[in-house]
């Protein structure tokens, strides 16, 4: 499924692009319509797509379908804009790490998630973690959108010593 993932993110790119655009261009009282126009339809298809879930576990799809919609980035980014995702923010976010480790063990990086707390997860990294922050954080920002901050607890940078020529003992 990961071939998909590009052209859904083009998409949405795209999509974006051209809301501003014609926010840029339209009228005020104009721009106000297509914003309800356009947060009519995602209300629309957020009901749909619920009813469609409880349809296909009505009819006896059980954890397999949760997992197939969880692993199609397509129908899994979108499940999540309308807070429909099978699987909890926790769950994605370890997955999100998970996916992390081969590119951060290399390097001696460790990442762990301490917990999610009240929208924020909270992750402690150690190991030489010089650049390894941002990826993380995006990572999981981009797991669960949802969340409304990540805390990550690095360790301290080196120390270094300083000497300053000329001063007195």
């Amino acid at each position: 499924m990961d071939d998909k993932r590009p052209a859904a993110i083009e998409e949405s790119g795209r999509i974006q692009q051209l809301l501003d655009e014609v926010r840029d261009l339209a009228p005020a009282p104009a721009w106000e319509r297509v914003e309800e126009l356009v947060q009519r339809l995602l209300a629309m298809q957020a009901e749909a797509f619920g009813r469609l879930l409880v349809h296909a576990r009505a009819c006896g799809a059980d954890g397999a379908l949760d997992a197939r919609l969880a692993s199609d980035d397509l129908l899994s980014s979108l499940l999540l804009l309308h807070g429909l995702h099978p699987l909890p923010a926790r769950e994605r976010v370890l997955q999100a790490l998970e996916e992390l480790r081969p590119r951060l063990s290399p390097r001696g990086v460790r990442v762990e998630l301490a917990g999610i707390d009240g929208g924020l997860a909270r992750l402690r990294i150690s190991g030489s973690a010089d650049g390894a922050e941002a990826a993380v954080r995006r990572a999981v920002e981009e797991a669960a959108p949802e969340l409304e901050g990540v805390e990550v607890e690095a360790p301290p940078g080196p120390l270094v010593s300083l000497r300053i020529v000329g001063a007195q003992p």
